[in-house]
């Protein structure tokens, strides 16, 4: 799989069933336009979907932000992303994203593909501080990300950059993960409960090996249900259980993998993009801002975040 130029043997429309989404609209020379785009899903014989493009999706974007680490960009067109043991290759061509996987399903809930950001977009570009970034940053998209793999993954990052996130996490899927065709699955439960202390020291995890082994024997199917299930309250609290989830990571884990969108989780990139002499801890950064943009408060932190580590521009 992954040949573009083969596309149309493998994107066959024939007995294709179309979905239709709410369409955001077009801007044209900087203005938005009245008609809407005809934002449209489309299942291709169950081996994928295609979409539109529009403004309110950038595969590129949506990856770079920091809210996922297990995806290869091959090209400026193709890219791969993988999910527990699944796999999406997406293509830009033309007009389209074409999203060739097994799993369409699975990767449609996974792109949050139903959700209206056109509508997003209008609430927050009305505050002054992201008049100048969304612009820019338009098209990232919060992925819907498992549990267990966001957990283990997000104690991997703590004070780490991204590429060395990315690093140790695929070392640990090609050691314990289950090969599939061309890559590796991320770890099951079942697995991550053999891996020993001298395993984790061997990724060059530092301080964070301590935290994965330990955390072996609390995070089980019976506390990932749980966490699930919970009020937020609760599941905050049944997280800081774990070693070496703090507050950060929780706020990632709440918004990442529980789409609790009110959650803006503050790390240095996002601390210093918005401290100022009064909101002069991370803290106060997220307590204020969480205040500010209430239940948008996750999707203006992925476009501070990608605005501030990428562009450079806040």
């Amino acid at each position: 799989m992954g040949n573009p130029f083969l596309l149309f043997e493998f994107f066959v429309l024939k007995n294709a069933k179309n979905v239709a989404l709410d369409a955001p609209k077009t801007i044209i020379n900087g203005t938005m336009d009245a008609s809407p785009v005809n934002f449209m899903c489309v299942e291709l014989n169950k081996k994928g979907f295609k979409i539109k493009k529009t403004p309110d999706f950038c595969i590129e974007k949506t990856l770079e932000c920091g809210q996922v680490f297990r995806f290869k960009k091959l090209d400026s067109f193709h890219h791969v992303v993988y999910s527990l043991n699944k796999k999406c290759e997406i293509f830009e061509i033309d007009n389209e994203y074409y999203f060739e996987t097994f799993d369409p399903d699975y990767f449609k809930n996974y792109f949050d593909i139903e959700t209206d950001y056109e509508k997003i977009y209008n609430s927050l570009i009305q505050f002054e501080e992201l008049k100048e970034i969304l612009p820019l940053c338009r098209g990232i998209r919060i992925l819907k990300q498992d549990l267990f793999e966001t957990i283990i993954s997000f104690v991997i990052s703590i004070r780490q950059n991204i590429p060395n996130i990315q690093k140790i996490i695929e070392n640990i899927c090609e050691k314990f993960g289950e090969r599939y065709d061309d890559y590796f699955a991320f770890i099951t439960l079942e697995n991550y409960k053999t891996i020993t202390l001298e395993d984790f020291k061997k990724m060059k995890l530092g301080f964070r090996d301590k935290f994965l082994f330990r955390n072996q024997t609390l995070i089980t199917e019976e506390f990932l249900s749980k966490v699930k299930n919970a009020k937020t309250d609760e599941a905050e609290k049944l997280l800081k259980s774990l070693y070496g989830v703090g507050d950060k990571v929780i706020s990632c884990i709440m918004l990442f993998a529980l789409s609790h969108m009110h959650y803006y989780p503050t790390d240095i990139h996002i601390f210093n993009a918005g401290k100022t002499e009064e909101l002069n801890t991370p803290e106060k950064v997220r307590a204020h801002y969480e205040k500010r943009y209430k239940k948008l408060a996750g999707y203006a932190q992925q476009y501070m975040f990608y605005a501030k580590r990428n562009l450079k521009i806040v």
